[in-house]
Parts: C-alpha cells; structure tokens; sequence
C-alpha cells in the first residue's frame, strides 16, 4: 500500500476574515456616525409637523412609481365651524393633541393659528390621494422644495467623510496584521538574542 505524503501546509477558511479587522471596524464606526446624525437631523432640525409627514415623504415618491394612488391620513386645522383646511408648519407647535381615534398628535395649535381663529387639530380619516401631487404638495409646502434625500444629505456625506479618514489607519493596520497572521511576528527579543549569541561565539 503506497502512503502518499501531502507537501506544505494545509490551510483553512475562518470566517470573519480576521486580516480586515480594522477596516471591518471602520465601516461600522462609520455606519454608526451616520445614523447618529441622521437621528439628531431628526429630531432637532425637522419641525414637528416635517417628522410627522416623513414617512409619507418617502412613501408617495417610492410608491409613485408604481401606484398612482395610497391611503393617507393628512391632519387639518378647523375652526369647528366653516373653515378647515391642511394645517402647515406655522399652524403647529410641539405638544401633544388627544384625538377620537389612533395615537395623539405630537403638536398643538400655535399662537398664529389660534389668532385665525383656529380652535380644533384633528387627524382625517383614511382616504386616497395621488401619491405624485401629495408629493409634490409636501415637497413645496412642508419640506421648502427640498428632496426626500436632500434633507439628510449631510449626515450622509459625514458618514461617508468619516470612512475615508479612517481607511488609510485601518488599511495600513490590515495589511500589518494580514502579514503577522501569514508569517508571523517577529520579535525584538528573540532577534537580540540572536545576535548577543553570535557576538558570544565570536
């Protein structure tokens, strides 16, 4: 029986790949910049009534493109007799308004619009709406003309900033740590142990 013998060494997957550590580490770093200004846009740079249309922002330009109408809850101002019309950002300020139905509203009637004679903020019912107007209607009148991606452009370009300047560290790092995994490290130690030896036969 011939017994084959199999030359260098055998080698193995490991997953995750340990030699791209830091880079790995840089784009999570980065990942979570990014949603960490995005939330802070969120919640401080939006108007109560722009984060409460912020899902039908996005939704009526997605959902435009494949279906001409959706369902969707605008809220009015009314002054419980004649008058109602969609509230905007002068109407509202942050608060919370109970309503019959659903969650309260997360603002209130502002100073301006109780002096229109304003009295009643209310959530209508479900009803369609073309998703291209409503679009475009949030777009000019809640968002100043400013794109669904244009609002969080910003924190979007410093996330990506945030990655270009730890690539170079991390790829640097990488290709150290990619080296001393492959061949090993070499020590300070061991190599002036070597040469106090061969002084010492010398």
């Amino acid at each position: 029986m011939t017994t084959v013998q199999q030359w260098g060494r055998r080698e193995s997957i490991i997953w995750p790949p340990r030699e791209f550590y830091y880079t790995y580490g840089a784009i999570f770093l980065a990942i979570v910049a990014t949603g960490f200004l995005v939330y802070v846009h969120f919640e401080f740079p939006l108007s109560s009534l722009q984060q409460y249309y912020l899902p039908y922002y996005f939704r009526t330009e997605t959902a435009g493109l494949t279906h001409p109408t959706s369902l969707y809850q605008l809220v009015y101002v009314s002054d419980g007799r004649s008058r109602s019309r969609i509230a905007l950002d002068a109407d509202v300020r942050p608060g919370e308004t109970p309503q019959l139905s659903g969650n309260p509203l997360p603002f209130v009637l502002s100073a301006a619009a109780l002096t229109q004679g304003f009295r009643y903020l209310a959530r209508e019912p479900m009803r369609p709406y073309q998703n291209k107007g409503l679009h475009t209607w949030l777009a000019h009148w809640i968002y100043a003309d400013t794109s669904p991606s244009g609002l969080f452009a910003t924190s979007l370009y410093c996330g990506i900033l945030a990655l270009i300047l730890q690539l170079p560290f991390s790829i640097r790092q990488d290709i150290r740590r990619r080296k001393e995994l492959r061949y090993g490290r070499r020590l300070k130690v061991q190599a002036s142990r070597a040469s106090s030896g061969r002084c010492s036969i010398g």
